[in-house]
């Protein structure tokens, strides 16, 4: 797989913040941030009780990524960059 013009963008993201190192708010905010890209809102939004699972479950997994890899990672996902199907959403699956 190649990158083409995405090389910058996926140069600059390596610099960012490794998710294991950033705190819940900034984690919060991708998790947002990836819910608003699918059209997720209102009550299907993570609730109190699920936002930190997930946090701790991104920093768990992913924690040697940075914030800006994994919302890359995401976008391209859902863009159909990356040439692979994303699974079901709307529940957490083990890989």
């Amino acid at each position: 797989m190649t990158f083409g013009s995405n090389t910058e963008k996926v140069l600059k993201a390596i610099e960012g913040t490794k998710l294991n190192q950033a705190g819940f708010y900034e984690v919060g905010k991708l998790v947002k941030r990836c819910c608003a890209t699918l059209g997720v809102s209102g009550i299907s939004l993570p609730t109190p009780i699920e936002l930190p699972i997930l946090i701790e479950m991104l920093q768990g997994e992913f924690g040697n990524y940075t914030i800006e890899e994994v919302d890359l990672a995401f976008r391209s996902l859902v863009t159909g960059k990356l040439e692979i199907e994303a699974g079901a959403f709307n529940r957490l699956t083990p890989p």
